[in-house]
């Protein structure tokens, strides 16, 4: 199973709040994360019962090539006769919009769709599991060339910002500088470093010093030759 998180929880969570407690503030809040499931087979059947026992989470869409076993695993949720067969983002949004679920056999209309927050691949294929992280990263990364402000393309732009300051400037730097919030004196010929990454943090709603926490527990990145700022 592959999962891309395209967004993370509204206002992210505060320190001592649990998943259950940050999910159940986005519910109250109207803005529950929204999910594109990929396959609807055993393990797709399995989320989407779990996930319609949830608060604060919803699937907005599932994709598979039979789209009657969509309705079948709704169905199983206790959402019987809540699934409608969607061929077009305007029929996706619109079908989540009245509290339904849409259903495609295309998994390129969840994947370039952006009415969902994350995007499960449940198929147990790993060609498929390819295709579909490419196919969101090619319809949602800045680096396509396209001007994109969905949460995905933030995502992606904090990523790389915090790869390129971790391999220029250090690890230990890295994490000190999010940690204190002070990443001017870090970033040498790049100031916009502070502007992707403090920036999109900000718009995310992510804390800084949580980021460094995250980002000292993750293996060091080993590329090639020199690379500095």
């Amino acid at each position: 199973m592959v999962a891309t998180l395209t967004q993370p929880p509204l206002g992210a969570p505060a320190a001592g709040l649990s998943l259950a407690e940050a999910l159940d503030l986005r519910g109250k809040a109207g803005k529950p994360v929204r999910v594109g499931l990929i396959g609807a087979g055993q393990m797709g059947t399995d989320i989407v019962v779990q996930i319609s026992q949830m608060q604060g989470i919803e699937i907005a869409a599932v994709a598979d090539i039979a789209p009657d076993r969509v309705s079948e695993a709704a169905a199983l949720a206790g959402r019987k006769g809540e699934v409608d067969s969607v061929s077009d983002e305007a029929g996706l949004d619109a079908t989540r919009r009245r509290g339904r679920i849409a259903a495609t056999a295309s998994l390129d209309l969840i994947c370039r769709s952006p009415s969902v927050d994350v995007i499960i691949d449940a198929t147990g294929n790993p060609e498929a599991g390819s295709r579909v992280a490419l196919t969101a990263i090619a319809a949602h990364d800045h680096r396509t060339g396209l001007a994109s402000a969905t949460p995905l393309a933030e995502c992606l732009r904090l990523a790389d910002g915090l790869a390129v300051l971790d391999e220029a400037a250090g690890r230990e730097a890295t994490v000190a500088a999010l940690r204190s919030g002070a990443m001017k004196g870090i970033v040498g010929s790049r100031p916009f470093l502070v502007a992707i990454i403090a920036g999109t943090a900000a718009r995310q709603g992510l804390d800084l010093a949580r980021l460094g926490v995250i980002l000292a527990a993750l293996p060091r990145q080993t590329l090639p030759g020199p690379f500095v700022l």
